[in-house]
């Protein structure tokens, strides 16, 4: 029911934004829609995601959406394990976004997909979108840490089912066991992809953003669009961002997980050192 009425509620959306966006052309083919200029996000999560989307949408002409549906949780789950192809990968993304490729290209604008679930088939998705540009956001391994466990990840709410990634063989004896390291993994991993991305791609389709710069100093989220090559309007460089999605902080359960986050930051999240050299 409730898919049902995400559903229902993006098809209202995309009617709207064609009512504020006329067409000024119409997609002959597929093809077409994978000329586009779609950014992502490469994040797992809980790092200001939502902000920036409704940031983006507020202040530039781009098409955003936060969280598309359906969702390729599972998907993207099951192509980080190997047991899907990159053409599957591809293939599969398009036919969930075919109408918001198409409200994009009609509309003459530029598609931010910010659902953090297209994570692991990012790389996949770069070749299939050659104009696809991307922006890894990256907050600090034991906010996010803090955040997921509070969230429920690798408790309540299913790793495949929601596309929070896992090593490949869970055997290793150095492998994350708790909720906790789980979630140090899954942060790092995120940072990998990004990494291996900046390296296998062109450095004018990657940049990095900071979630607590950019949340003390908006203005970043749109230098790097520029620095991208972002065809839109900006209409205001002068917006605030908000905070949303915030969670309700227990001081009491941060001081008892404090020490379990720290050992599994420093043991599973290496990759910190690249964004935070000082911690």
């Amino acid at each position: 029911m409730l898919s049902q009425l995400r559903q229902f509620l993006d098809k209202l959306e995309r009617r709207q934004q064609r009512k504020r966006h006329p067409s000024v052309r119409s997609a002959q083919s597929i093809d077409d829609l994978q000329q586009l200029q779609i950014v992502f996000l490469i994040t797992p999560g809980r790092s200001g995601t939502l902000s920036l989307v409704e940031y983006c949408s507020q202040t530039t002409s781009m098409y955003c959406e936060h969280a598309a549906t359906p969702w390729l949780a599972s998907v993207g789950y099951r192509f980080h394990r190997g047991r899907l192809s990159a053409e599957a990968a591809q293939w599969s993304y398009y036919a969930c976004r075919e109408k918001y490729l198409q409200t994009a290209y009609e509309t003459g604008r530029s598609f931010l997909d910010g659902d953090c679930k297209n994570l692991p088939l990012l790389p996949a998705l770069a070749n299939f979108f050659p104009n696809a540009r991307f922006l890894h956001i990256v907050r600090k391994p034991e906010k996010f840490v803090m955040s997921a466990y509070r969230r429920g990840y690798y408790q309540r709410l299913p790793a495949e089912l929601w596309g929070h990634l896992e090593p490949e063989s869970e055997s290793d004896i150095n492998a994350p066991v708790t909720a906790i390291e789980k979630a140090a993994f899954f942060w790092n991993e995120a940072n990998t992809i990004a990494e291996k991305m900046k390296s296998d791609l062109s450095e004018n389709r990657i940049r990095t953003l900071v979630s607590e710069h950019f949340f003390n100093k908006p203005e970043l989220i749109l230098d790097a669009l520029g620095d991208l090559g972002i065809s839109c309007e900006i209409k205001t460089n002068q917006a605030p961002i908000e905070h949303l999605n915030k969670q309700v902080k227990n001081p009491v359960d941060r001081r008892e997980r404090e020490s379990d986050i720290s050992k599994a930051v420093e043991k599973f999240c290496p990759t910190q050192a690249l964004y935070y050299p000082d911690l």
